[in-house]
């Protein structure tokens, strides 16, 4: 049985289990400075929101029906500011990068199995490695897609509101 492993064979598929976990490894680092970015991007519109609130004036107080919509809409706004950087940071720490085991492959009775069966069993620890992070990585990417569309929906009312608020005061 063992003389049916042929030896390049089992080399290509090591060193191709080898180039996959490079691969899954490098995303894994993409997804975390995409995050860190968003992250410090959404943490500065923030600043700049709050110092926005801060100098806000009301234009009429006349009105309950403006105030209402105003104060809603400018909380719905740091709401969703928050819910995104409650995301972003959920996606920072909902996962590491898994390494591969050497438990099962650094001993004497491995060292002296076949090389064709010990080149499988390590590309098989490589799998096994690359599931656990590939699961990781999307639930990172799942966490980062809902905090970018949560900071892109506040952006956009921002902006809608803003737009309002200008054309009012004109009016």
């Amino acid at each position: 049985m063992i003389n049916d492993f042929d030896k390049d064979t089992c080399e290509s598929i090591l060193d191709t289990a080898k180039v996959k976990y490079i691969e899954e490894q490098e995303r894994f680092k993409l997804v975390e400075v995409k995050n860190n970015i968003s992250l410090a991007f959404n943490g500065v519109i923030l600043g700049i929101y709050l110092k926005y609130l801060e100098s806000f004036q009301f234009l009429s107080s006349d009105s309950l029906q403006y105030l209402v919509y105003t104060l809603l809409i400018k909380l719905l706004i740091l709401v969703l500011l928050t819910l995104s950087i409650n995301k972003f940071l959920k996606s920072i720490t909902s996962a590491n990068f898994q390494q591969i085991g050497l438990d099962d492959i650094i001993d004497t009775e491995f060292a002296k199995q076949n090389s064709s069966i010990s080149n499988l069993q390590i590309a098989s620890t490589y799998k096994e490695a690359i599931d656990k992070n590939k699961n990781g990585l999307n639930m990172k990417l799942a966490h980062y897609n809902k905090g970018l569309a949560f900071l892109k929906l506040a952006f956009i009312i921002f902006v809608i509101h803003f737009v309002i608020e200008e054309v009012l005061s004109y009016v």
